[in-house]
């Protein structure tokens, strides 16, 4: 009798190592339960959420996951939000600044029930849409602590800290900085109206938000814009006045991209250089930003340019009949016109005692007050040095109204001469004295140098403006 006591009692501490308990050989035994059953998190630690600001609720997706050595138990969990000072003493711990976010901005379901064949639970974290009206210089978060009654929860795996990384799409112009020129004559009637196309772009894929951009209108702010860049550039800026141009009525439709016109109208503008900044304002129907810094500036050129014609000019020296009319073809890059070089059919070389070898703008129109000239030259050799300006109504009455003796005084970087305005009163003829040339030869005084070779000067363009 003794003996089977004794091989029951060696039985049952085999048993016990063999982790089967003699009371209760159906279920297991450890020293705490602690391993039974445990509880983590899919998801933990911090974790960022792409938000994006566009009126809509974000939801993350994670689950609470079953283990431990026997997990076929029926056993509940809940999520809890961390307190503000359980929050402080993470912030303290981890060097974070997270800002607690508030119970309005989120939901979730707290409770959660396994029974024995259910392995994970999944849980959806609703983030509401106005979390994109909060200060977005600060990190919200919302910080979930797992629990729960029966389970061990595995320690690395139960918290998370969820950082809504706010987005807020952005509309902005597609060029920025002064646009091209949009050009009218004063004496132009025909041509008084012009467009001028923008692009706007948003920064995401668009394939369902509509809204409208608004752009900024008020006097002051547009005029210190303007001022701000002529005086950066040196030039003479004017702001468009309101009653010249039209801004469009802008709409995004399910669009990325939109392009727009603005309506230019130069009725009642005098001559001069006029911008327009397009500055967006704002976003309606979407909580979009707008990229107010990126201004684009319309720039409007009212000139009193005087249209030229090859009747309308006169050269006491030519290289030959086609050199003339490529002065006044409207670009300074052509070689232009250059008085005779090699007169083999010549006594003497055609230049004037007084006035060297000039360029006559007869029949003048349009001015009655002012003129002003620019001069392009496109060569090193033989452009002109000293040059003096007359005008008058005829070869008998001319006078001095300008005169520069260096006027390309670097010739291999400064291409165009500007006289400024001039005043001129009435006159109805201009005459441009060449009167000597880069290489200080005396126009007024040619003599062959060597043959029937002649020193000559050479101008590519001329422009008159004149009011």
């Amino acid at each position: 009798m003794k003996r089977h006591i004794y091989l029951a009692s060696l039985l049952c501490t085999l048993i016990a190592f063999s982790g089967t308990s003699c009371d209760n050989p159906g279920e297991p035994q450890f020293e705490n339960d602690e391993f039974t059953s445990v509880l983590y998190l899919k998801n933990n630690n911090q974790v960022e959420v792409d938000f994006y600001n566009v009126n809509e609720d974000v939801t993350f997706s994670t689950a609470i996951g079953k283990g431990g050595t026997n997990p076929a138990i029926a056993r509940n969990a809940s999520l809890a939000v961390f307190t503000q000072e359980e929050l402080d003493a993470y912030n303290t711990e981890n060097a974070t600044n997270f800002i607690m976010l508030p119970s309005n901005y989120y939901e979730f379901d707290k409770d959660y029930t396994f029974d024995e064949s259910t392995e994970s639970q999944n849980v959806n974290i609703t983030l509401k849409a106005s979390i994109g009206t909060l200060e977005q210089n600060k990190q919200y978060v919302l910080p979930i602590r797992l629990e729960s009654p029966e389970y061990s929860i595995k320690k690395d795996k139960s918290t998370l800290i969820l950082l809504p990384k706010v987005f807020t799409p952005t509309i902005s112009l597609g060029t920025s900085g002064i646009l091209p020129i949009i050009s009218f004559s004063i004496y132009d009637d025909a041509v008084t109206t012009a467009q001028c196309p923008l692009t706007l772009n948003l920064d995401v894929a668009n394939s369902k938000w509509n809204f409208g951009v608004t752009y900024e209108t008020d006097k002051e702010i547009l005029e210190a814009k303007v001022a701000q860049i002529a005086a950066e550039s040196g030039e003479n800026y004017t702001l468009l006045p309101a009653e010249n141009y039209t801004l469009p009525a802008t709409s995004f439709n399910a669009e990325s991209n939109k392009e727009v016109k603005i309506d230019i109208d130069r009725t009642g503008l005098s001559s001069g250089e006029y911008l327009l900044p397009v500055i967006l304002k704002d976003v309606t129907g979407m909580p979009f930003n707008v990229s107010s810094d990126k201004i684009g500036y319309v720039h409007v050129r009212i000139s009193n340019k005087i249209t030229l014609s090859i009747n309308d000019l006169y050269a006491n020296s030519n290289e030959n009949d086609q050199s003339l009319p490529a002065i006044i073809n409207g670009s300074a890059d052509d070689n232009g016109w250059q008085s005779m070089w090699y007169a083999p059919e010549l006594d003497k070389p055609a230049c004037d005692p007084k006035y060297g070898i000039y360029i006559d703008i007869k029949d003048v129109r349009n001015i009655s007050k002012i003129a002003r000239l620019v001069l392009s030259i496109k060569t090193t050799h033989n452009n002109p040095k000293h040059i003096q300006f007359y005008a008058g109504n005829s070869v008998d009455d001319l006078r001095l109204i300008h005169e520069n003796e260096n006027c390309y005084p670097d010739s291999g970087s400064k291409k165009t001469y500007d006289t400024g305005n001039l005043e001129t009163g009435n006159v109805s003829m201009i005459r441009i004295a060449l009167i000597t040339n880069t290489n200080n030869i005396d126009m007024r005084t040619l003599e062959f140098y060597s043959g029937n070779y002649i020193h000559n000067v050479a101008l590519s363009e001329i422009e008159l403006y004149g009011e």
